[in-house]
């Protein structure tokens, strides 16, 4: 976690270095080193830290357009090593359940045996097709993952989004569909 992510941390959930030290069990000073990028945190400490940045990214989220499209997308994922020493990027070709400036809801169908690897923190890239050959490409981090009536829903977090940025990505979107 860079100096950056901390202090994003912090300022979305309105904390000031203290109040985000105390919630962490470390010092003012500690706080600010990391922020600067003097120090950095300790294992125990990074802990405290993911569990704040997942409340602080829920908390960005849910401040933000959320829009109910249903756009077909790609996702690719390495299902890292199995117990049967398979391995290699494996596809899904899905649609959004909802998409905002800051991620994006999928579901999974269980016929894609590979995405019961995909877990809370794993990396994936993703290729939002906009229409008219217009395709986004996006790298996200899994927020969330639910199991529920034979299929997995995944909640993910935009880190990239290509060629265009969150912004310009939104009012793409919007531009795209005006009845919104």
């Amino acid at each position: 976690m860079d100096p950056k992510d901390i202090k994003r941390i912090r300022l979305t959930l309105r904390m000031s270095q203290e109040k985000l030290a105390r919630a962490v069990g470390v010092s003012f000073c500690t706080v600010n080193r990391w922020e600067r990028g003097r120090t950095v945190p300790s294992p125990m400490a990074l802990k405290a830290l993911k569990k704040l940045r997942d409340k602080a990214v829920s908390s960005e989220q849910r401040n933000m357009l959320r829009l109910a499209l249903r756009l077909p997308i790609e996702v690719r994922f390495d299902p890292k090593e199995t117990e049967e020493g398979k391995g290699g990027l494996e596809t899904m070709k899905l649609k959004t359940e909802d998409l905002s400036i800051g991620g994006l809801m999928f579901k999974a169908p269980a016929k894609y045996k590979g995405a019961s690897a995909i877990k809370a923190g794993d990396s994936l890239d993703i290729s939002l097709d906009l229409g008219s050959d217009s395709i986004v490409e996006a790298t996200t981090e899994v927020m969330w993952v639910r199991q529920k009536d034979g299929s997995r829903r995944y909640g993910v977090h935009f880190k990239d989004i290509m060629p265009e940025g969150r912004v310009p990505f939104m009012n793409t979107l919007l531009m795209k569909h005006p009845a919104l």
